[in-house]
């Protein structure tokens, strides 16, 4: 079973909605309660912008061996702010090639229950 089969999306985000609803509560309600409004908005954007992103049930990844490289690049780009202009070409050209020249798609025979 694969990460993306573990979490359950729905959960996600109703956790995500349900940290955005406190943060707007708090804003209107207990301006005085920054911290709590804070922190209540960040996790709630950060559970949408998780669940927008998961796969449906049944739909396969193939973006997760790309996921370090995606990683790096945004912490190489991050330390070389004036390697921004000559980074960013050159991984869209990397992605695109990697999308090209993938290895095929194996197919397993289903496990039994």
């Amino acid at each position: 079973m694969s990460n993306a089969e573990l979490i359950n999306k729905p959960l996600v985000g109703a956790i995500g909605v349900v940290c955005l609803c406190t943060a707007a509560v708090c804003y209107i309600w207990f301006p005085e309660q920054t911290s709590l409004r804070s922190a209540t908005l960040r996790i709630g954007v950060v559970m949408v912008a998780l669940f927008l992103a998961l796969p449906k049930a049944g739909e396969h990844v193939r973006w997760e061996r790309l996921t370090p490289v995606i990683v790096g690049a945004v912490v190489l780009m991050a330390l070389a702010k004036k390697m921004v202009l000559v980074i960013l070409p050159l991984l869209v050209i990397i992605g695109i090639l990697l999308t090209i020249f993938r290895p095929r798609d194996k197919l397993r025979p289903p496990r039994p229950k």
